[in-house]
C-alpha cells in the first residue's frame, strides 16, 4: 500500500496516485512523505521539483532519487537505466517505499550499508554478520547484479545475466541512510576510506557509487562498456538518439526563449515585507476628488500625445514630467491618496462628515477584517462587471440574425424634418418627430456608473453616457496623436504600454479583492500580492472554460498584469515572477517590467490600487517588448535613424517569365536588405511575389525556417496554398491557434501541412485514442497521467517537425506561442497585409530570435486595424512611411485582378495613377454583362439603427431592408439570367448589422438556401488585440458568414478576398445625409477592388455624394461614365 504524501504548497494530503494527479493538474512542486516528514528531493543537489525528479532503477544493482540535470550529469554516457519512475509516467510515488527500502537498507545486526547480503525473506546482514549465521549459501550478495531482485521481491528478468555485456554494472550507493538530508557529493569523500572494495572492476564508477572521471583508472573500461550509448556515431543512427538530441535541444532553446530577466534574486520563500497603511485625512480627500474628476470630465487616464491639455487626470503634470520627484512622492505621504476604495463607497451609508474623517485616521491594524468588509462592498459590482472572455460583439450566442439586433428607425436631426421618401411600398419611415428610443433590451444593457460614485458624479455619468456607432471610435480618444518617432526604447515601450492598459480597461474588469505587500527594501522592484481563492468571483472570471472547477488559479510564470491606482492616473507594468497556491489563498510575486520608470508605491496600501489583467493577445504583445534587443529593429522602431538602401544585382534565374518588372525588382531589394518595405495595391500579385522570394531564398540561401505571418488566417492561408502541392519538396508548415485547430482538419485544402494534423498521424495508436478522447470529451474524459504523457510526446513532435520545417505559415499571434519557443533563430520573416496588423501585434514575430531580414508586405491605401486608441491601431508599416525611415516602398505597379473599368477609379484617384492595369476589358468580360461596374439607386426607405443584445456598453451598427431586398433581386438575377454560380459571388456591406440581416433572409430563401442548409461562420477573432463588444468596434467585423457558397461579408473582413462578382450594400440613407466610418477613403477603395469581373453597388447616391469628398467624387465619376440606374432590368 502506498505511502500518505502531502503537498506543502496547499497542505493536500492523500494517496501516491491521489497527488500524483493534484501535482499534474495544478503544477505544483513540493511533496513531502507524511509517515517520515521527509521531502521528496534530489540525492545529488536536493532539488524538490517533483516534475523534475525520477527514481531510477539499474537492473539488480541500486535504486537512486535523481533530477534531471544531475542524473544527465552523472550517468549520461556511461550506463543505461533499466526503469524510470516519474511524475510524467504516473508512478514516482508508487516506488517511494520501494526506493526508501533500498537506500535505508542497512545489516540487522549491526547497522553497516555495505558489502550486503539479503535472503529471499527479505533478511540483510553484512559479510561479517553473514558468518555468524546458518544457511548463508541462502544470501545473495549486493556484488552479484540480483541484490534488488531479492529484496525487493522483483521477478528477474531472463536476459538480465547478459546484461553486463551491454550496459555498464554499477554499485549500490552507500551511506544514504546515515546522511540522510546531504548530497551525494559530501558523503563521497566520506564513503572513499571505508569502501575500497565497493566498487568491482570495471564497473564504470568511482568510489561511493558516483560515475568515474576520464582519469579515474576504470575509464577506458567504462568507454568501451557505454559505447553503444556514448557513441555519437551510433546515436546517429538510432532513431530515438537524434530525438532526445532534438529535445535536448529545444529544451534549452525553450529556455533561452521564454524568460524574462528579472533584476532580483528574492523568491516567494526569501521575501520579506510589509503592508502599507496611509492614515493622512488629507490624502484620502484630495485622491476621492481626483477619482470624482476623472468620471465627471469622462477622459482617458492616459496621454499618448504628450499634450497638457490632455494629461492624465488626478495627477501633477510636473510630478509626470519628473519621474524622480514623483516617487519620492508617492513614497511620502504628502502624495494625492490614490483613491480609497472604502470611501468611494461611503455615500451609501448615512453617516455623518465627523464618522468618515475618524474612521480616515484609524490605521489598518485589522487587514482580515477589512477585506471582509471589501468583499461585501463588491457584491453589488458584480453583476455589472464585464466578463473577460467576452467573444461575441454583436448579438446573441449565434452571433448574428434577427436575435441579435433590436433594430430601430434612425432618429433624425432636431432642426428639420425627415421628407417622406419615394417608396415603391410605400413604407414610410417614422419622422424625426417620432422618435423611436432604443428597445428595453437595450436600455438594459446599458451601464451606469458603478455604485460607489457620489451623487453628483452618477448624474454626471448619465448624461455622458452615449450609444457609440459601430466603427467610430470613442470621442474621448479622439484627441490622442499617435507619436511617429521616439527618444529611446524605455519611452516606447511605456508609450505602447500605456495605449495597452486604455484598450484592456475596455474589454477586461480590474481585480480589487486583495492584499499587497512591499519589499522591506525600498530599491527592490518587486511585492507580494495575495488573494483569497474561497468565494473569490473575481478570480473565477478568470479562469478558463476549461478548467473551471479543476482549479481555482488563473495565474501563470510571466503573465502581465498591470497595477494602478484606484483613479488610474498612474500605472506600473508588472508581471508574475512566482506563483503560489496555499489553501485558500493565492501568492504572487510581482516584478516591474524593466520599462517601467517610476518605482513602486510603497506607501500606498491595498485599498487605493487595483490590478488589471491582460487578454492572452496582450500577454504574448508585452512578453514580446521584454525581447526587442536586435538593435536594427530598435533604430527602427524608435524612426530617428534612416535606413540606407543597398542596391544590387544578384543576377537571380526566376522560376517563373510571368514576374513583371516591379515585382522582380522587389525581390532583388529584399535579397540585399534586412528591413524591406513593399507596397502591393489590391490584385499586384503580392502573394505571387512573396511565392517566388522564397524559392529564391531557398535556392540561393538556404537559410530556414522562413516565417511567414500575416494579421488574419486568410491572408496567411493565401501563402501556404502556394506551396502545399509543390513538387520541390519544400517542407512547409502551416501552424493554428488552438481554437482553429478543429477548423484546420484534415479534410481543410491545408490541412495535411497542419502542424497538429501531422503530430496527430505521428501518434502511437494508444495515444491516438487518448487525443480523440480529448477532442471529443474535453480533459475530464482522459486521467492525468495520460494527459501529461501526451503532452510530452506532442511536444517532442513538435519539436522535430518545427526544426525541420524550412517554410511555417501562422499568424501574429500564434508566432508567440510554445510551438516555436524551441526555434533558435529565424532568419527570415515575411509578413503580408501589414497594415491590418497594429504596430502592438507586429512586436510579436519582429522580437522573435535570430532574425536577420523582415519583409512587410502591406498597402497603406486600404484598411488597418481598428482600435479606439490611435497608437494602436496605426501600423508599423504606415508609422515607417510617416516617418521616412525606409524612404519610398517598393510598389508593385500592376494589377492583374478587375476589369479595367472597375479600377479605374481607384487607379486615378486613389494611386494617383501609378497603378497600372495588367489586363484588358475583353481578357475580364464576362457573357451576358454589359456593365461590368453597375451602380443601382436604391432611396425606397431609411436606414434603422440595429442596437446590440450582447452589449455592455450600448453599441448600435445600421442595417437597411430596402437595400436587402434590392440584393436579393440581384442575386436572383446573377444566378437566373446570367448562369452565375452562388460561389462566384460575394456579398460586402460596411456595417455588421447589414451583414447579418442579409444572411438571415438569405438563409431562408428557397431559391439561394433549396437544401436548408446551416449557415457556415468563418471568423479570425482569437487574433485580434480587441475582442470586448466595447462601442466604436466590432469584433464580427473579422467574421465571414457563407450561405450555400454565397459569402457575405463587412467590407473590414473582406480585405484580402476576391470573388468574380460583388454586390456592395452601402446602407447609410437619411436626410441628415451623413455615412459614418463609410467616409474612409481606405475603407472604399477596399471596397472597389474586390470584384474581377462586375460590380454591383447598392445605395443612395444623393447621401453618399453629400457625406464625403471622396464619394462624390466617385458619384461624379459614376454619372459620367453613365452606370447609375434606377432599374434593375438595365443590368
Amino acid at each position: 500500500m502506498s505511502s500518505q504524501f502531502k503537498c506543502t504548497t496547499c497542505d493536500i494530503s492523500g494517496s501516491g496516485e491521489s497527488l500524483m494527479k493534484h501535482l499534474t493538474s495544478v503544477r505544483h512542486k513540493t511533496i513531502m512523505d507524511n509517515k517520515t516528514h521527509e521531502l521528496v528531493s534530489c540525492e545529488e543537489c536536493s532539488n524538490n521539483n517533483i516534475h523534475q525528479l525520477q527514481i531510477i532503477r539499474f537492473g539488480g544493482d541500486d535504486m537512486v532519487l535523481l533530477c534531471d540535470p544531475c542524473f544527465k550529469e552523472l550517468y549520461s554516457g556511461i550506463t543505461r537505466p533499466s526503469t524510470a519512475y516519474s511524475l510524467s509516467n504516473g508512478t514516482i510515488l508508487m516506488y517511494w517505499n520501494r526506493y526508501i527500502t533500498v537506500r535505508d537498507c542497512t545489516c540487522e545486526q549491526c547497522g553497516k550499508d555495505n558489502n550486503l547480503n539479503v535472503d529471499p525473506n527479505s533478511k540483510v546482514y553484512c559479510n561479517d554478520c553473514l558468518k555468524t549465521k546458518p544457511n548463508s549459501k541462502n544470501y545473495v550478495s549486493e556484488d552479484s547484479g540480483k541484490f534488488l531482485y531479492v529484496l525487493l521481491s522483483i521477478k528477474e528478468p531472463k536476459l538480465n545475466s547478459n546484461n553486463g555485456k551491454k550496459n555498464k554494472r554499477i554499485t549500490r550507493r552507500k551511506g544514504r541512510f546515515a546522511k540522510k538530508g546531504k548530497s551525494i557529493k559530501s558523503r563521497n569523500s566520506n564513503n572513499d576510506t571505508n569502501n575500497n572494495s565497493s566498487t568491482t572492476s570495471g564497473s564504470g564508477y568511482s568510489k561511493g557509487g558516483r560515475p568515474a572521471t576520464k582519469s579515474s583508472s576504470t575509464s577506458k573500461t567504462t568507454t568501451t562498456g557505454s559505447s553503444k550509448f556514448s557513441s555519437k556515431k551510433n546515436n546517429n543512427k538510432n532513431p530515438e538518439g537524434v530525438l532526445k538530441k532534438i529535445n535536448a535541444v529545444a529544451y534549452r532553446n525553450r529556455k533561452d526563449n521564454t524568460k524574462i530577466e528579472s533584476s532580483t534574486k528574492l523568491n516567494l520563500r526569501s521575501f520579506s515585507g510589509f503592508k502599507a497603511v496611509t492614515s493622512d485625512t488629507n490624502l484620502a480627500a484630495t485622491i476621492e476628488q481626483n477619482a470624482e474628476r476623472n468620471i465627471s470630465r469622462s477622459q482617458s487616464s492616459s496621454n499618448l500625445s504628450g499634450n497638457k491639455s490632455n494629461r492624465p487626470l488626478g495627477m501633477n503634470m510636473a510630478l509626470l514630467n519628473k519621474p524622480g520627484e514623483l516617487m519620492r512622492a508617492l513614497s511620502s505621504t504628502d502624495l494625492v491618496n490614490k483613491g480609497n476604495k472604502q470611501n468611494q463607497k461611503k455615500d451609501k451609508n448615512n453617516k455623518s462628515k465627523d464618522e468618515k474623517n475618524k474612521k480616515n485616521k484609524i490605521k489598518e491594524k485589522e487587514p482580515v477584517k477589512k477585506n471582509e468588509k471589501r468583499k461585501n462592498e463588491k457584491k453589488e459590482k458584480k453583476e455589472s462587471a464585464p466578463i473577460i472572455d467576452a467573444s461575441v460583439s454583436w448579438g446573441d450566442s449565434n452571433g448574428w440574425g434577427t436575435a441579435s439586433w433590436d433594430a430601430t428607425p434612425q432618429p433624425s436631426s432636431n432642426k428639420e424634418n425627415i421628407p417622406t421618401p419615394k417608396s415603391k411600398k410605400e413604407k414610410t419611415p417614422p419622422s424625426k418627430k417620432e422618435k423611436t428610443p432604443p428597445s428595453k433590451k437595450h436600455e438594459t444593457e446599458t451601464p451606469t456608473k458603478s455604485n460607489n460614485k457620489n451623487k453628483k458624479t452618477e448624474k454626471k455619468s448619465k448624461n455622458d453616457v452615449e450609444p457609440a456607432e459601430e466603427g467610430v471610435q470613442i470621442p474621448k480618444f479622439n484627441r490622442f496623436t499617435p507619436k511617429l518617432t521616439f527618444p529611446d526604447l524605455t519611452t516606447y515601450l511605456d508609450t505602447f504600454s500605456q495605449a495597452m492598459f486604455l484598450e484592456q480597461k475596455l474589454e477586461n474588469a480590474f481585480l480589487e479583492d486583495f492584499q499587497i505587500s512591499w519589499s522591506k527594501n525600498t530599491k527592490e522592484r518587486v511585492f507580494l500580492v495575495e488573494f483569497k481563492t474561497s468565494g473569490n468571483e473575481e478570480l473565477k472570471r478568470l479562469i478558463l472554460p476549461h478548467l473551471v472547477g479543476k482549479t481555482k488559479n488563473p495565474f501563470n510564470e510571466r503573465q502581465p498584469l498591470m497595477l494602478t491606482t484606484i483613479d488610474e492616473s498612474l500605472v506600473w507594468y508588472t508581471f508574475i515572477k512566482e506563483v503560489k497556491e496555499e489553501r485558500n489563498r493565492i501568492k504572487l510575486l510581482l516584478e516591474l517590467f524593466p520599462w517601467n520608470k517610476m518605482s513602486l508605491p510603497s506607501k500606498l496600501g491595498s485599498k487605493h490600487l487595483k490590478l488589471l489583467p491582460v487578454s492572452a493577445q496582450a500577454n504574448r504583445i508585452m512578453f514580446a517588448m521584454t525581447r526587442i534587443t536586435n538593435p536594427k529593429f530598435i533604430d527602427l522602431l524608435l524612426g530617428n535613424k534612416k535606413l540606407k538602401p543597398i542596391y544590387f544585382n544578384n543576377r537571380l534565374k526566376f522560376s517563373r517569365s510571368s514576374l513583371n518588372k516591379s515585382q522582380r525588382d522587389a525581390i532583388e531589394y529584399v535579397l540585399n536588405n534586412s528591413v524591406t518595405l513593399i507596397q502591393g495595391p489590391p490584385g499586384t500579385g503580392k502573394t505571387s511575389t512573396i511565392e517566388e522570394l522564397i524559392h529564391q531564398i531557398i535556392a540561393n540561401f538556404h537559410s530556414f525556417p522562413i516565417l511567414c505571418v500575416a494579421a488574419s488566417n486568410i491572408a496567411i492561408d493565401n501563402i501556404a496554398e502556394k506551396f502545399v502541392n509543390n513538387t520541390k519538396g519544400i517542407k512547409v508548415l502551416r501552424i493554428v491557434s488552438d481554437r482553429k485547430e478543429s477548423e484546420y482538419n484534415m479534410s481543410h485544402p491545408l490541412g495535411k501541412i497542419c502542424l497538429h494534423n501531422i503530430v496527430y498521424d505521428m501518434l502511437p495508436p494508444d495515444l491516438k485514442r487518448e487525443e480523440d478522447l480529448l477532442r471529443s470529451r474535453g480533459k475530464s474524459a482522459i486521467s492525468a497521467k495520460s494527459e501529461k504523457r501526451l503532452f510530452l510526446a506532442k511536444g517532442s513532435l513538435v519539436n522535430k517537425i518545427t526544426a525541420q520545417a524550412q517554410i511555417i505559415c501562422t499568424t501574429n499571434i500564434t508566432a508567440g506561442g510554445r510551438q516555436l519557443k524551441s526555434t533558435k533563430e529565424i532568419p527570415t520573416v515575411i509578413m503580408d497585409e501589414s497594415t491590418q496588423s497594429s504596430e502592438a501585434s507586429t512586436l510579436v514575430p519582429l522580437s522573435l530570435p535570430g532574425i536577420k531580414s523582415f519583409l512587410f508586405v502591406g498597402d497603406e491605401k486600404q484598411l488597418s486595424s481598428f482600435s479606439n486608441i490611435p497608437q494602436l491601431e496605426m501600423s508599423l508599416f504606415e508609422r515607417i512611411l510617416l516617418n521616412g525611415t525606409c524612404g519610398e516602398p517598393q510598389m508593385l505597379n500592376t494589377q492583374y485582378r478587375m476589369h479595367p473599368m472597375i479600377s479605374e477609379f481607384s487607379i486615378k484617384r486613389v494611386y494617383n495613377d501609378k497603378l497600372l492595369n495588367g489586363v484588358t476589358e475583353k481578357q475580364k468580360s464576362w457573357p451576358g454583362i454589359k456593365y461590368p461596374l453597375f451602380f443601382y439607386q436604391c432611396d425606397f426607405g431609411y436606414e434603422e439603427r440595429a442596437y446590440s443584445n450582447g452589449s455592455n456598453t450600448g453599441g448600435f451598427s445600421y442595417n437597411n431592408r430596402y437595400e436587402c431586398e434590392a440584393i436579393l433581386e440581384i442575386v436572383y438575377k446573377l444566378i437566373k439570367e446570367k448562369n452565375i454560380k452562388l460561389d462566384n459571388i460575394g456579398i460586402i456591406t460596411a456595417y455588421s448589422a447589414q451583414r447579418d440581416l442579409l444572411s438571415e433572409i438569405l438563409l431562408n430563401d428557397p431559391l439561394i438556401n433549396p437544401s436548408k442548409q446551416e449557415m457556415i461562420r468563418e471568423t479570425d477573432e482569437d487574433e485580434y488585440l480587441n475582442k470586448n463588444d466595447y462601442p466604436g468596434q466590432n469584433l464580427q467585423s473579422h467574421v465571414v458568414n457563407i450561405v450555400n457558397k454565397l459569402q457575405i461579408a463587412t467590407v473590414d473582413s473582406f480585405q484580402g478576398h476576391e470573388k468574380e462578382f460583388i454586390i456592395f450594400s452601402c446602407v447609410r440613407n437619411n436626410a441628415d445625409n451623413k455615412i459614418g466610418f463609410l467616409s474612409d477613403k481606405r475603407r472604399l477603395n477596399v471596397a472597389l477592388t474586390r470584384a474581377k469581373n462586375g460590380l454591383i453597388i447598392v445605395g443612395n447616391k444623393t447621401v453618399l455624394k453629400n457625406g464625403q469628398t471622396i464619394w462624390s467624387d466617385f458619384i461624379k465619376f459614376l454619372e459620367t461614365k453613365k452606370v447609375i440606374f434606377d432599374n434593375l432590368e438595365d443590368y
